[in-house]
């Protein structure tokens, strides 16, 4: 990762970035209805590259600019989101058994969390995450809760 992410995303910035299974082909982006508190977010909708013409829907946040106190707060808020998922959430899904690596995500049997595809913290911070759909509260699988 050489260059900032452009604003949009483009398939080609996403080929030499791309954490995922399958490098996108062809992608383009749409506003959400609500945005993060320190971000901006938008659905990135991609077909992937493997010919199937498979449409896959991520989440891209992107820190908001702002100067002093206010664009300090939004540079640690932002930080400790792409700690939590580049550190925490991957050391987490690491231990995942490879029999379920692509099933969902449940960390400590009770949090369904999505995998980070892109991470970049710099000029033009981005994360792009995998979309698990509708916000719901259900219970993970053997949870106990």
């Amino acid at each position: 990762m050489d260059e900032p992410p452009p604003n949009p995303l483009t398939a080609e910035w996403l080929k030499d970035n791309w954490a995922g299974e399958m490098a996108p082909y062809a992608v383009w982006e749409e506003p959400m209805k609500s945005n993060g508190l320190t971000s901006t977010c938008t659905l990135l909708y991609l077909i992937d590259s493997g010919g199937y013409d498979m449409e896959d829907v991520y989440v891209v946040k992107r820190s908001e600019k702002g100067v002093g106190k206010i664009g300090d707060m939004y540079l640690s808020t932002l930080e400790r989101e792409f700690k939590f998922y580049t550190e925490f959430v991957k050391h987490e899904l690491d231990a995942v058994p490879a029999d379920n690596a692509h099933g969902p995500h449940i960390i400590f049997n009770a949090m369904f969390v999505p995998k980070c595809i892109v991470a970049w913290l710099q000029e033009g911070s981005t994360l792009v995450l995998e979309h698990l759909g509708a916000p719901s509260l259900e219970r993970a699988p053997g949870s106990g809760y």
